[in-house]
């Protein structure tokens, strides 16, 4: 994984890290230590967070970094509901392994 642009774009992304984890999603991988090795550039370690509800941070903003945020659904409706809270129309996956299920829900998502 590459570095990413600048000193402002590395600073958000840090920051969203860090809302992350202040916000009470768990930090499963990555976080806002630089990888291993690497004292100086805009290295971010690939993150990802579970237990992530859509009024969180990580959840609203686009991060344009490696990070990843997973909100957990009990079901189809809860999924589309998710998915259509974002304001900013940022992109979304829905993953399961009913393949009919997921191309069906396609169709139930509003597109900006």
């Amino acid at each position: 994984i590459g570095p990413v642009i600048s000193q402002k774009q590395y600073d958000k992304i840090i920051d969203l890290i860090k809302s992350g984890i202040n916000d009470g999603a768990t930090l499963v991988a990555g976080g806002p230590d630089r990888p291993n090795g690497l004292d100086k550039g805009y290295f971010i370690k690939p993150t990802i967070f579970t237990d992530v509800s859509n009024n969180m941070r990580i959840a609203k903003e686009e991060i344009f970094g490696p990070v990843l945020s997973i909100i957990p659904f009990e079901n189809e409706k809860e999924a589309i509901s998710i998915v259509n809270e974002t304001s900013y129309g940022l992109g979304n996956y829905v993953q399961t392994n009913d393949k009919e299920k997921a191309i069906a829900s396609i169709s139930k998502v509003i597109c900006f």
